[in-house]
């Protein structure tokens, strides 16, 4: 999208964009770091609804699958965040680093309660899952829906798929 459709979008003129953004490229990694912080909202808002850790990973996994399904050229900046200028670099971090600590919260409250194992290293179990989430988004468009991955990404992160 060229400057001059997102100014006629906003309703501004071109001189306004670039007033706030010195670049394409900021003006796109404002909206990812601002879109870190919407789907954090949805999270939080859609766990007091849930009932069982389950619930939980799964409201997790389908926010943040479908936020970043509807908006796969986040992935472009998603690669590579040292692109950006250091302020919003900074900014990107603090937001994707906010996110993994709401979701390792959410793991230790459910450890606290016994619904997760003891002894669970909340950080990279949050990690493990946004990589999960990220690889689908990624790699899976093709053969998968949202839907379906969505329970099969519960599934493996709660139960695995090992035989028993």
């Amino acid at each position: 999208m060229l400057i001059d459709e997102v100014a006629a979008h906003a309703g501004v003129g071109k001189g306004s964009v670039y007033r706030q953004f010195k670049s394409k490229e900021e003006l796109y990694a404002a909206a990812v770091i601002d879109g870190f912080a919407e789907l954090q909202r949805e999270i939080r808002s859609a766990l007091p609804g849930c009932t069982s850790a389950r619930a939980q990973v799964a409201a997790i996994v389908r926010h943040t699958l479908v936020f970043f399904w509807s908006r796969r050229q986040f992935f472009a900046l998603l690669r590579d965040p040292k692109a950006l200028p250091p302020s919003q670099e900074r900014q990107y971090r603090a937001q994707r680093n906010e996110l993994s600590r709401l979701i390792s919260g959410v793991f230790d409250d459910a450890v606290k309660r016994g619904a997760m194992k003891p002894g669970l290293d909340t950080r990279v179990a949050a990690e493990s899952l946004l990589g999960m989430v990220r690889g689908i988004n990624r790699y899976g468009r093709e053969y998968t829906t949202p839907d379906r991955a969505i329970d099969i990404v519960t599934s493996i992160f709660l139960d695995g798929y090992a035989a028993r």
